[in-house]
């Protein structure tokens, strides 16, 4: 049995940018279903940071002015070796293939692209993920699952023998040991490291994380664990518009796991934008503002260039204040299209 695929760059419009991604299209009613097992092999296949597997829906999509009948769409998103409950540049790019914005030719792999439309939801492990098509061509943004949740403890707070394994460079490693962990949603967490300079983000190293995951809280102390490393770069803001009405930041970022270092990481800057919007990090220390926006390049230093957006609404009613949206924007380009052969059981 095979199955169609396609590969698109994610979190940019330019080819051989971005963050590739895996995309396999699952026809309706499949039968034998796809096991996880098999799901797990293709994504290995493709080696790539995450594959996403696009449930079809079993009608073609209705035309775009038709809001009744809205398509939701399941996805499963996998990295080399494990499910992910949510990542960005797969739903983002799962979002750009759904809503049409490809631009699409037919062809042998997909006779029947799908029509441009301007809302959909897809359905992650979790929860479901309303899409809706950005005001530029090709952008679209998606309304994340999240349940924000700022670790107790940092690196410090570790003994020496958890195996904790720091930058080289002394400037990083104290960053390091002072970052936040925050997870955007259960199973996705992050260590936060703030760091003065882009001479020093250039000088990062993937190291062992193994140690950071002593770090989750009770009840969260599952899942995945990267270093998100981060600088705030100077912006310009617009004189007519009220900074502290919708503060803005801009960002450069790297994402490193163990041996991994991703292009873009859509997670990542959802947990950052809301811990720098609960904390009150904004653009020209503009506190207590309902919402905030934040757009994080990454990929540089790869020469994979890929930008992020992130917008965060905050309830600061409470003393702490909540997280009460997060939606993710971004570009995806077509790259590759072809067919699989589906693995056995």
């Amino acid at each position: 049995m095979r199955l169609p695929f396609l590969t698109l760059d994610v979190f940019t419009a330019t080819p051989y940018e971005g963050n590739p991604l895996g995309v396999v299209l699952v026809p309706a009613g499949l039968s034998p279903a796809l096991a996880s097992a098999q799901k797990q092999a293709i994504a290995r296949e493709f080696n790539l940071s995450e594959t996403v597997f696009v449930h079809l829906p079993a009608q073609p999509a209705a035309p775009a002015d038709d809001e009744d009948t809205a398509a939701t769409v399941p996805i499963d998103i996998f990295m080399t070796t494990r499910e992910l409950p949510f990542a960005g540049h797969p739903t983002i790019g799962a979002a750009c293939f759904v809503l049409g914005l490809l631009n699409l030719a037919p062809s042998a792999t997909l006779p029947q692209p799908p029509r441009a439309r301007p809302t959909a939801t897809l359905l992650a492990k979790a929860g479901p993920i309303p899409i809706t098509a950005g005001p530029a061509a090709g952008f679209a943004l998606a309304s994340i699952p999240h349940n924000v949740h700022i670790h107790a403890h940092t690196p410090s707070a570790l003994p020496p023998d958890a195996g904790l394994v720091l930058n080289p460079h002394p400037d990083i490693a104290a960053a390091e040991l002072a970052a936040p962990v925050v997870s955007i949603v259960l199973g996705m967490s992050f260590l936060l490291v703030r760091l003065p300079s882009l001479d020093l983000l250039a000088q990062t190293r993937m190291l062992p994380n193994a140690a950071l995951q002593g770090l989750l809280d009770p009840d969260w102390a599952v899942g995945f664990v990267g270093r998100f490393y981060y600088v705030v770069t100077p912006s310009d803001v617009d004189a007519d518009r009220d900074a502290a009405a919708m503060p803005s930041l801009t960002i450069r970022a790297r994402m490193m796991a163990e041996s991994l270092e991703d292009p873009a990481t859509g997670s990542a800057s959802c947990a950052l934008a809301s811990y720098l919007a609960l904390t009150g990090t904004v653009a020209h220390g503009a506190i207590g503002a309902p919402s905030a926006s934040y757009e994080i390049t990454q990929g540089v230093e790869m020469g994979r260039r890929s930008v992020i957006r992130v917008d965060v609404g905050v309830d600061r009613s409470g003393e702490e204040g909540k997280i009460t949206s997060v939606q993710l924007g971004g570009q995806a380009v077509l790259v590759m299209e072809g067919t699989l052969e589906v693995p056995p059981v």
